[in-house]
């Protein structure tokens, strides 16, 4: 809207504010800012009751939790062999995190004993359900990641937690305004078509012509209209 404003002006003080496009594209910022004002006065001038925010709340509890977290450590080689000559060695009691300083090739990992650090699920992409599922402490892999092969093991898990409402109201009240703000725009828009017929000209319609249905595309300024 500053941009379009701040464009008007200049159009007004180089006098093109009576070129046709112009005109067009002024009438258009109006209906714009017209509609965001529309959206924010009802979206943010009806109350919501505690009641409706806490339902909200509930239906949309996964918004308003803590994500799932994981703490895994690792040992990244490039040769599959020595991966499975590194799994010999835990299994005989050589100890995961000197094995990382010792072989992994992440090194910001490996400084740390080949501990990731407590981090959220989605941090570990392709990974993550399979971290998930694995018992703690267990020994996950050689698993291949591109060229590279991995060595794993769960450290720790945490289930996704619900914040408290009372902690995050303000958060929940932001989220339902913008979701009514979104519905009731819709609805007032739809119930505004209903007072503004439109009827296709089937004629002109009928003589329209696609060429080359790979190139052009069918939208709705191609559409003859008359009011």
């Amino acid at each position: 809207f500053l941009i379009q404003d701040k464009l008007y002006q200049i159009a007004l003080e180089k006098g093109y504010n009576k070129v046709e496009a112009v005109k067009k594209a002024y009438q258009d910022y109006v209906m714009n800012t017209f509609l965001q004002y529309k959206m924010n006065e009802i979206a943010y001038n009806t109350a919501i009751p505690d009641s409706v925010l806490k339902a909200y709340y509930k239906t949309n509890i996964d918004q308003f939790s803590e994500p799932r977290k994981m703490n895994v450590q690792e040992i990244i080689v490039k040769n599959k062999k020595l991966a499975y000559k590194i799994i010999s060695l835990i299994h005989k009691g050589e100890n995961f995190g000197l094995l990382a300083e010792k072989y992994s090739l992440r090194k910001w990992s490996a400084q740390n004993k080949g501990i990731i650090g407590l981090s959220p699920f989605p941090k570990f992409g392709n990974l993550k359900n399979i971290f998930w599922k694995a018992k703690i402490n267990k020994i996950i892999g050689p698993l291949k990641i591109e060229n590279y092969f991995g060595i794993f093991k769960v450290l720790k898990k945490i289930k996704r937690e619900p914040i408290d409402f009372e902690n995050i109201k303000s958060l929940v009240l932001k989220r339902a305004q913008q979701d009514r703000k979104t519905k009731s725009v819709i609805e007032y828009l739809v119930n505004k078509r209903k007072h503004l017929p439109i009827k296709i000209n089937l004629k002109l319609l009928a003589s329209y012509k696609v060429k080359d249905r790979k190139s052009t595309r069918l939208n709705s300024s191609h559409i003859p209209l008359s009011r």
